[in-house]
């Protein structure tokens, strides 16, 4: 920006004058970042607050570095002629195209790009409804598919009926201790009839639990006879295998009070997870019984899709405060409601095409792509910021609307799209690593800053035209206080 807006002034000078000119926007753009970590507190989930605390405390800092400790750096650079001669050369060429980049912005091409836009989002939040929380591949989700742990992962549960991923659901009677008696058949025949149910589920391999493994003990007392491979209905020898079981670890209490059936599962697919929890509630409340309650669950896929419960509950609300931060902060500096909306349409649109890319790419919403998600919105809301503000001052400065687009992307174009892509190249190398949660976050973060950077530079000036001439302004802009450079 030195370059570019005070050439033939000292390094001094223009150090000066690029403080206070991205002071607003940057000290905007930044608190919006910070603002979209923020929101990740309220997920329940020790490791998301861990890094959203780690995040925030980053983004803090950058406020002083970015926006104090560059400019005072600059200062002290030495720029001879023939250096800063280059620079306006340079500036001149880039000039060309990006004039041509504002004529999209003009009235009647303005409502080809908004029309193509409505397009596009239509499209992106068709195709979102699809997309799935949780992971979407066998095996581990940390690693990639075709890893030697999951290979042997998938090669286990396709050929036995055990898998390396199971669901826990604890059977619980609702009496005090001193009430519980271990000659209630109820219990065991209850459980039975839903292990019945769920043997049934596709993406389940195996059950074992309480009544099924005093099925195997009631037939082994009768000299294995087939027809005694059932849960005993005389409350003495129902007692005398209950105490027997509740050796086996993991399957009962010794005061018969709580009882567990784990699921063993094909896979821990967001789908194989969800099939078996919906069945399982299904069943719990098209049967309840008195005195029992059956509770969901343990066991690795257990904590998965309590998890997935999470990330599905908070994606939304987070999202929303998010962007009622950034409508907030741009109405108070802007004073304009059309500000707001220029500035949020834009981010929008990319949000959704960005949540089609996840479904294009088989890449769930999960712990490690739902913070991508919130902080490319907090991120990306940073080049509309640029954009507007010097809208706004050529605006203020008695500009029309065509040609305050255009000098606006004249003087903060190019860095505009310089930053994305320095963003995305950063973040994309990821995409290489062997960590598959990693590369989904590589590939997701750097598609959405490219995304967010091609709307703030065709939609927002597109819409800002548009939003002009369908609403005239009742009173000129004028520019206050810090925002006049």
């Amino acid at each position: 920006e030195m370059c570019i807006r005070d050439s033939g002034k000292s390094a001094e000078e223009a150090a000066r004058s690029s403080f206070t000119g991205v002071l607003v926007p940057g000290t905007l753009a930044l608190v919006t970042a910070l603002v979209s970590f923020v929101t990740l507190l309220l997920i329940p989930i020790p490791m998301v607050r861990e890094l959203a605390i780690t995040a925030s405390l980053g983004v803090a800092y950058k406020i002083v570095t970015n926006l104090v400790m560059l400019p005072l750096m600059a200062s002290l650079l030495r720029v001879d002629d023939k250096y800063a001669a280059a620079q306006e050369v340079s500036r001149q060429r880039r000039s060309r195209w990006l004039r041509g980049l504002a004529r999209l912005a003009a009235p009647r091409k303005a409502q080809w790009v908004l029309g193509a836009a409505l397009a596009v989002f239509l499209a992106a939040i068709w195709q979102s409804h699809d997309r799935v929380v949780g992971t979407l591949q066998a095996g581990a989700p940390e690693l990639r598919e075709d890893s030697r742990f999951n290979r042997d992962a998938v090669s286990i549960a396709s050929n036995y009926d055990i898998g390396l991923d199971w669901l826990s659901v604890v059977f619980e009677v609702d009496k005090a201790p001193s009430e519980v008696a271990c000659e209630d058949v109820a219990l065991g025949q209850y459980q039975d009839r839903f292990v019945w149910a769920m043997q049934g589920v596709p993406g389940v391999l195996s059950v074992a639990s309480f009544s099924t493994t005093m099925r195997q003990f009631n037939e082994g007392y009768n000299e294995g006879n087939p027809k005694m491979a059932a849960v005993p209905i005389d409350p003495m020898n129902y007692a005398a295998l209950a105490t027997e079981v509740a050796r086996t670890p993991g399957l009962m209490r010794t005061d018969c009070s709580m009882s567990a059936v784990h699921l063993y599962l094909a896979d821990h697919k967001a789908t194989t997870i969800n099939r078996v929890v919906d069945a399982a509630k299904a069943f719990r409340s098209e049967y309840p019984m008195s005195g029992i309650s059956i509770r969901l669950a343990s066991g690795n896929a257990g904590v998965l899709a309590a998890i997935n419960e999470e990330v599905e509950k908070s994606e939304t609300p987070m999202l929303l405060y998010v962007y009622a931060a950034i409508a907030l902060l741009v109405f108070v500096v802007y004073r304009d409601l059309r500000a707001v909306l220029v500035c949020c349409l834009p981010l929008t649109i990319g949000t959704f095409i960005g949540y089609w890319f996840m479904k294009e790419l088989q890449i769930g919403l999960t712990i490690a792509t739902l913070p991508v998600m919130v902080l490319a919105v907090g991120i990306g809301v940073d080049y509309a910021f640029y954009i507007y503000n010097r809208l706004q001052l050529h605006l203020a400065h008695g500009q029309t609307i065509t040609k305050a687009v255009e000098y606006a992307l004249l003087e903060v174009g190019v860095a505009t799209i310089f930053t994305a892509i320095t963003l995305a190249v950063g973040v994309a190398t990821w995409a290489f690593s062997e960590l598959k949660f990693q590369a989904d976050m590589g590939k997701l973060l750097a598609f959405m800053f490219v995304v967010n950077m091609v709307m703030a530079m065709t939609v927002l000036p597109a819409f800002a035209v548009w939003l002009e001439r369908a609403f005239p302004r009742k009173r000129p802009v004028r520019m206050i206080g810090a925002l006049v450079h």
